[in-house]
């Protein structure tokens, strides 16, 4: 690679972020200095200035590369060649290698160190922005650990399970009461349907979108109208409720966290800098060191493993180190990375790595360059034979001397290309250099968009829950708790007291449904005022702490009837008692 040096002393900003070039041998080179202005202003900058040897090879190689294709046509076109095979070699071999090798020469000149250190600087940038976004989606899942949501969410699950013994010891014990009267038995049965599709109401609300998507979409007031006993009642409800458990807020929390654990592993991966010739982030500088990215600053407490520090540091420049002579194990494997790169392979005596897909195109076109070579070597050859083994050079001379110098050049023309080849994949690392931030940097804008949009529906999740917590603090358990007093006594009401406790219970609950307003104005940004929302949630603990199933009743009419004047009502259709249809 090129040699830089920076100017000293009095330099400006502009000066010091402008590498001046230092001469060194005959480099940099300008060949074409004395060409007329025609000729110049048609050729590309960077092949009007060679910087140095590595440059000057891959002109060189870029030019062999185009001759050898227009002596190929030339072979068709003028000695009708019917050499396909040759010419198959040679499209393969210009095809793999010529777009690298115009890319590389694209951006070879004077600026390179300056390019690369833009590039890391924007890696760096880059890899920053990731770590912040990790950074506050973590916030985002300790705030939701830290907040009320899981607390709601846990009562929310304890009710449904107590509720579940409610409806098996009531499918023993109810079915047996009124089994003499047929007309008490439809009594309770319809009372008992109501207080089921009461208590289903209340838990509805315990979802991220109460009202909207309930917890269970199979318990519906309809589906238990169809029931024809208590004993069917109960074991529908039952068989919902089992698999209705209630984790959505620990069920996402657990995938974010599993998702931020995946985040953290790529950006282990794209922060790294591997050893060993996986990726070389580095250019030579004006002393013969190799100088590597340097640490990542303002990382946060993100610590990169100890093998960054190590792959960071400055060293001798290794050359061909994706190459190993010796005993080496049997083996294929790949990176986790995107493109699968690095890829090893090893033998018992080799060890070969790829670094990039550019890297094994260079090695799949050096393989077809030889097969170029060799099948021009072998054409020259064939008409030596024919020309006969007394004076092959004179009859081969006077024969055909068009085709075979046609096929001499493109054998010397494949050579130059083979050599400017074999010096690209020698100093590949450092060549590759600019190409592989540039893929590096690609590649953290398109994980950065992944996690801000990760980040965006996380945030919505979390503020969403945290904006329900007054719903469910305030209104939602307090009426579950109600609703569990209410059916633990009835599980011990006499029969002469059951049918009216739990008709009574089921006319309360729904007289206080509709005078509690607007499930959108209990939400944390909702119109009701939180002195109001704890306040009636206050009431209803206190109810809890009656023993008496009249009393229960009677103070909860006092509450829908006299504290509810601060709650916008609702509008519901009336529930008549002897007509009773009721949707969840």
């Amino acid at each position: 690679m090129m040699d830089l040096e920076i100017q000293g002393g009095n330099s400006t900003r502009a000066d010091v972020e402008r590498p001046q070039l230092k001469k060194r041998g005959c480099f940099p080179l300008e060949p074409f200095r004395f060409c007329p202005g025609f000729v110049t202003i048609l050729l590309p900058r960077t092949y009007q200035k060679i910087q140095d040897g590595t440059h000057f090879a891959l002109v060189m190689g870029v030019l062999a590369l185009t001759a050898m294709m227009v002596q190929q046509l030339l072979a068709h076109l003028l000695f009708h060649s019917e050499e396909w095979l040759q010419t198959i070699f040679a499209v393969f071999f210009f095809i793999l290698t010529a777009p690298y090798c115009y890319r590389i020469i694209g951006q070879y000149d004077e600026q390179l160190q300056t390019k690369q250190k833009q590039a890391k600087m924007e890696k760096e940038n880059l890899t920053k922005a990731y770590h912040d976004l990790l950074s506050d989606m973590d916030g985002l899942l300790a705030k939701s650990a830290e907040s009320a949501c899981g607390l709601a969410e846990r009562s929310f699950e304890s009710k449904r399970r107590d509720f579940q013994r409610f409806l098996e010891r009531a499918a023993k014990r109810y079915s047996k009461l009124y089994s003499g009267s047929k007309g008490e038995c439809d009594q309770l049965l319809k009372q008992f349907k109501r207080f089921c599709i009461n208590w289903l109401r209340v838990f509805e609300e315990c979802s991220i979108d109460p009202g909207v998507v309930p917890p269970n979409r199979e318990l519906s007031a309809e589906a238990i109208n169809r029931c024809q006993s208590i004993e069917e009642v109960a074991d529908f409800c039952l068989r919902q409720l089992r698999i209705t458990e209630v984790r959505f807020i620990s069920i996402r929390r657990d995938e974010d966290a599993q998702m931020l654990r995946k985040q953290r592993g790529e950006l282990r991966r794209l922060s790294v800098t591997n050893n060993g010739g996986a990726r070389q982030l580095a250019l030579p500088a004006p002393n013969g060191a190799v100088v590597s990215a340097p640490p990542m600053q303002h990382m946060g407490s993100f610590q990169p493993p100890a093998s960054f520090a190590a792959a960071v540091s400055v060293r001798e420049r290794r050359c061909m180190s994706w190459f190993k002579c010796g005993r080496s194990s049997c083996e294929y494997s790949t990176s986790d990375s995107s493109d699968g790169f690095p890829k090893t392979c090893g033998c018992v005596c080799a060890r070969l790595v790829l670094l990039s897909r550019d890297h094994a195109q260079l090695m799949l076109g050096f393989f077809f360059g030889i097969c170029v070579g060799l099948q021009a070597v072998y054409i020259m050859s064939e008409h030596a034979v024919k020309a006969g083994a007394e004076d092959a050079s004179k009859d081969l001379k006077s024969a055909t001397p068009g085709k075979v110098i046609t096929f001499a050049l493109i054998f010397a023309e494949t050579a130059i290309a083979m050599i400017s080849l074999l010096v690209c994949l020698v100093r590949f690392e450092d060549i590759d250099v600019i190409q592989q931030l540039e893929r590096e940097v690609k590649e953290l804008v398109k994980q950065n968009e992944h996690v801000e949009g990760q980040r965006e529906k996380m945030r919505e999740f979390w503020t969403s829950a945290q904006n329900l917590t007054e719903l469910w603090l305030y209104r939602t358990v307090p009426r579950l708790d109600l609703l569990k007093e209410m059916h633990s006594q009835l599980e011990e009401a006499s029969q002469e007291d059951l049918l009216m406790h739990i008709s009574g219970a089921n006319q309360c609950m729904e007289d206080l449904d509709r005078k509690l307003g607007a499930i959108k104005a209990w939400r944390n940004d909702g119109e009701l005022r939180t002195e109001d929302k704890k306040a009636f949630g206050k009431a209803i603990n206190n109810l809890c702490q009656e023993q008496d199933f009249v009393e229960i009743l009677n103070k909860l009419t006092d509450v829908s009837s006299n504290h509810m004047g601060t709650l916008q009502p609702k509008e519901l259709p009336p529930i008549r008692d002897g007509d009773y249809v009721q949707t969840v």
